[in-house]
């Protein structure tokens, strides 16, 4: 499948201050991780393919051996979805450190990826010298601050040709019922929600001079199965859906099951195939 980034003419974004980013986050962590069981069971996860695919980008300049300070850093690692697989194939001699600005989710970071060096900070004070880090991975989040400040910080700390390697896992819209879902969805969010889907993230690093995308590979992720409970228990982890009063949440989950139930590819069932894919790409500092 091909995902196509529609121009959106929403530049504006990449002026988006990191402080309006992080009220944003700490109003949908605060209200939305409540749900924290359910944010990793339901949440995709990685690939074994996608992690060394990551590896290889990450290292691909040059070589990697380890240095004073940091050797890869993660931006947003969240509860450690991506920490855990990188944590474990990275060479022992390499200094991996994973970030969070979100005490709740740095908290969950720190139980489950016990041994892993980890930092609080935004993506616009990074507490590295300039020129210090090979590689800068960033899973499921840069749309949350795909923006000047923060894209000028990344590319202070990177090491001449150091890498930024950008990952998401998401619906395969090829599919018509996953496509009228997720259209559905985006009925909900605010006007200025950062997602993914809307691609405003792609517009700005696209007119940031100082980073150049080298490559962009789609790969295959493995079909989950849901019911219609577990459906809507997925979107309800999503910012936008967790962030909601309960009563506006029930009525967008219940409109998210009115397409389910109506779909000629899904009204009879009962197990559903929720295909994904996975978009990963790796820019290259100027």
């Amino acid at each position: 499948m091909l995902i196509r980034y529609p121009r959106r003419a929403r530049l504006h974004q990449l002026k988006r201050t990191m402080s309006e980013t992080a009220n944003a986050m700490f109003k949908i962590v605060k209200e939305g991780f409540t749900d924290g069981s359910h944010y990793d069971k339901y949440r995709p996860d990685y690939t074994p393919e996608t992690t060394s695919a990551i590896l290889r980008m990450l290292t691909a300049e040059h070589g990697v051996s380890a240095g004073e300070n940091c050797d890869i850093l993660e931006l947003g690692a969240g509860t450690g979805k991506l920490t855990k697989h990188l944590y474990k194939a990275l060479p022992p001699d390499l200094k991996f450190v994973a970030t969070e600005p979100m005490s709740e989710f740095l908290t969950t970071l720190r139980e489950r990826c016990p041994g892993v060096t980890t930092v609080k900070c935004t993506a616009d004070v990074i507490p590295f010298p300039d020129n210090s880090i090979q590689g800068i991975v960033a899973a499921q989040c840069f749309h949350w601050f795909a923006n000047e400040s923060a894209l000028t910080e990344i590319t202070r700390v990177l090491k001449p040709k150091g890498n930024l390697i950008l990952v998401w896992n998401v619906p395969n819209t090829e599919v018509d019922w996953v496509d009228v879902l997720t259209k559905k969805a985006l009925t909900f969010y605010n006007d200025d929600d950062p997602q993914y889907v809307r691609f405003w993230w792609k517009d700005a690093i696209d007119a940031f001079p100082g980073l150049g995308l080298k490559t962009r590979k789609l790969l295959d992720y493995t079909t989950s199965e849901y019911t219609i409970d577990d459906m809507k228990t997925f979107y309800s982890t999503t910012s936008t859906f967790a962030s909601m009063s309960a009563d506006d949440k029930e009525h967008a989950l219940g409109e998210l099951e009115k397409v389910v139930r109506s779909h000629p590819s899904t009204a009879d069932k009962t197990i559903l195939q929720y295909p994904r894919v996975t978009d990963l790409l790796q820019y290259i500092k100027q």
